[in-house]
């Protein structure tokens, strides 16, 4: 569960904010209008990290879908270019927005845990979902599949767009000039 804080919390701001805000609640042990003002900054904050997440920002989202099809196509064996990278599909089992969809009922399953802190619930909630997110697909494919099917459609229809030609070639760049750096190639 360490792996995954540190990997969830590494650079996120949006998120260490929330979970600020729920120490602060529970420090103050804050209850009626100032719990309300709490949680209604907390809610405000874990929606714009949803908004950063879906990545509803245009250009952000072909990007996301060119990364994925790269990479898809070096999976599969396929040259590294243009024609061959668009048979691929934009939506990946690995993305991480898998793991936010492991999320929506790790917070229950935390809930039936003995004492009151919701701060240190949802850092166990987060743990446990990126610990699901990480389970063998294929061996808990009973389990995890639902996950991996919102996932799939969040991806399809808010995390990513069809690239066009610039998010596309600026893909297989990244991919060349890493497979290069991995290869001990220098540019010179």
């Amino acid at each position: 569960m360490v792996r995954g804080l540190v990997s969830l919390l590494g650079n996120n701001g949006p998120m260490l904010g929330v979970l600020g805000l729920e120490a602060v609640g529970e420090l103050r042990e804050a209850k009626g209008k100032s719990r309300a003002a709490v949680d209604l900054i907390s809610f405000g904050l874990t929606g714009y990290l949803f908004y950063k997440i879906a990545g509803n920002v245009g250009d952000l989202r072909k990007f996301h879908g060119a990364e994925h099809m790269v990479i898809g196509a070096h999976e599969q064996g396929l040259p590294n270019d243009a024609e061959h990278v668009k048979t691929v599909s934009r939506v990946s089992p690995r993305c991480g927005t898998n793991c936010v969809r492991f999320y929506l009922p790790a917070p229950l399953v935390t809930a039936i845990l003995p004492g009151k802190s919701t701060m240190i619930k949802s850092v166990l909630a987060m743990a446990l979902a990126y610990e699901g997110f990480r389970l063998d697909r294929e061996k808990y494919k009973k389990y995890v599949g639902p996950f991996y099917k919102l996932g799939s459609l969040s991806q399809q229809y808010l995390t990513t767009a069809e690239p066009e030609e610039v998010q596309l070639n600026a893909a297989i760049m990244a991919m060349d000039a890493l497979l290069k750096a991995e290869a001990g190639e220098t540019e010179e």
